[in-house]
């Protein structure tokens, strides 16, 4: 697993999400579901990380927020 407190790697992350976000710029309604949508499903790979998907649950929160994400864009 690379070591995210290296420097080369935070620069690399930060362009990375700079080019998500730039990627899903805009005030159109699908562009903001998107964002928040990447959002979620960043913060639900946090969790994981800190131990949240002891029980198996972490596919059921993909889906919920795959439900939300299409409900946006409808």
């Amino acid at each position: 697993m690379p070591d995210i407190q290296n420097p080369q790697n935070l620069t690399e992350t930060r362009q990375w999400y700079r080019s998500m976000f730039e990627r899903l710029g805009g005030a159109a309604r699908d562009a903001q579901a998107a964002r928040v949508a990447l959002l979620a499903v960043e913060g639900l790979f946090l969790l994981r990380i800190v131990g949240i998907d002891e029980d198996g649950e972490w596919s059921a929160f993909l889906d919920d927020v795959e439900n939300v994400f299409e409900r946006l864009v409808e």
